[in-house]
């Protein structure tokens, strides 16, 4: 059966403006939000969660329970980040990635997402610097959206991926969108193709004249990942049969007045059925 589950950041919005952005990357938000969509949907396989190294101080900062709950998860990956595009050069950076590599062994996660747009310059000491300091992790390249036009680029991916033989491409098709790319420029391409790992799965709104979760009754919201099911949409049967080959990734916006998180569970079923 396919493999289908959501990042943590679809609950985005289920916690107040002043502390989502303070807060966003550090263990304490992991865990309110896997805590979050567990206690609505206590048969979820599996959980995206995001973690910026940088505001790593120590392994401890996440909880015992917490390390116990999430390694019991069929599907654990880490989405790894900062605003900061050359966060990899930073001077502490070696040791905030040691921090990250022992807590994924805690978590029991071995694979790691991060943007393109981080290995635009220093390309080989950036490289060197991840497979040394995390062992044994899988590092899947995410194609950026419009924040980042080379991040985003076919030829951009190529040259990581020529040079980065060791990563693998985590394939959001959002961001395709975002771009006005066609999904089959990125797979019809051998290189990309072959170094497909897993999918990240939303409805980019980046286009859309206003905000269309407005239009649903779900007022002020302008998400950038959209849910499908929330616009009463879906991608077409021969995007559906390309994505399902890899694990999926929900990252789609779950509206606060979804209490129940029917959408998500929406999301999933649209996506398994003929």
């Amino acid at each position: 059966m396919p493999i289908v589950y959501p990042a943590m950041n679809t609950v985005w919005f289920w916690f107040d403006k002043k502390n989502r952005r303070k807060l966003h990357g550090k263990p304490q938000d992991v865990m309110r939000k896997y805590d979050l969509l567990i206690s609505l949907q206590p048969d979820m396989s599996g959980l995206e969660i995001f973690i910026d190294p940088e505001r790593l101080v120590h392994e401890n900062e996440f909880t015992n329970s917490f390390y116990k709950k999430y390694s019991e998860l069929r599907h654990k990956s880490v989405h790894i980040g900062n605003s900061n595009e050359n966060f990899l050069d930073d001077f502490s950076i070696e040791k905030k990635l040691s921090i990250l590599s022992k807590i994924m062994d805690s978590l029991q996660s071995d694979v790691i997402i991060l943007h393109a747009h981080h290995l635009k310059k220093n390309r080989k000491k950036r490289k060197e610097k991840l497979l040394s300091v995390l062992p044994n992790k899988q590092i899947c390249i995410e194609n950026n959206g419009f924040d980042n036009l080379w991040g985003g680029s076919i030829n951009g991916l190529v040259e990581i991926f020529t040079d980065c033989p060791e990563f693998m491409f985590c394939l959001d098709i959002a961001h395709v969108k975002d771009f006005n790319y066609q999904l089959k420029d990125f797979y019809s391409n051998s290189l990309l193709s072959e170094k497909i790992k897993e999918i990240h799965y939303s409805y980019s709104t980046y286009y859309c004249e206003k905000d269309p979760y407005e239009d649903q009754g779900y007022k002020n919201y302008n998400p950038f990942h959209a849910l499908f099911s929330v616009l009463g949409l879906s991608p077409s049967k021969k995007t559906k049969e390309f994505i399902l080959k890899y694990p999926i990734i929900i990252e789609g916006i779950i509206p606060k007045e979804d209490i129940d998180l029917e959408y998500l569970k929406k999301e999933e079923l649209s996506l398994l059925a003929n």
